[in-house]
C-alpha cells in the first residue's frame, strides 16, 4: 500500500485505487514538480455511502497545507441501477435548477 501511495504522487503518474485507500491513507506528495503543478488530483468514480466518506475522499488530496484538488465523475446509468429513486428525467430537472448534487446526496442519505 505504501509503495502505491508513494508512486501515485509522482508527476505524470495515474494511479487507480479501490475504496480501501479512502480511509486512513495519506497521499503525501514529495515531488516538487507535482506540487508546482497544483498537487495531487483525486477523481472519484463512485458515490460514497455517506458524507463522512465523501469528506475522507476529498481529504486524500490537499494534506497538511499542501496543494491538491478533487473531482467526482458519476455515470447516470449506474446511478439508476444503484440509487433508489434516481431517474434520468428527474436528474435532468435537478440539473437545470443547479440542485442535482444536493438531490443525489439526499437520495443516497435515504438509502444509508
Amino acid at each position: 500500500k505504501d509503495n502505491v501511495i508513494r508512486k501515485s504522487t509522482i508527476s505524470g503518474t495515474v494511479t487507480l485505487c479501490s475504496r480501501v485507500f479512502n480511509r486512513g491513507t495519506d497521499f503525501v506528495c514529495l515531488d516538487p514538480k507535482t506540487e508546482a503543478a497544483g498537487g495531487v488530483h483525486v477523481i472519484s468514480t463512485f458515490l460514497p455511502e455517506s458524507q463522512a466518506e465523501s469528506v475522507q475522499m476529498q481529504g486524500r488530496t490537499a494534506r497538511q497545507g499542501n496543494p491538491g484538488t478533487y473531482a467526482q465523475l458519476l455515470c447516470k446509468e449506474r446511478l439508476v441501477e444503484t440509487i433508489d429513486g434516481f431517474t434520468i428525467d428527474e436528474f435532468e430537472k435537478q440539473l437545470e435548477k443547479g440542485e442535482h448534487v444536493k438531490w443525489i446526496v439526499q437520495l443516497r442519505d435515504k438509502m444509508y
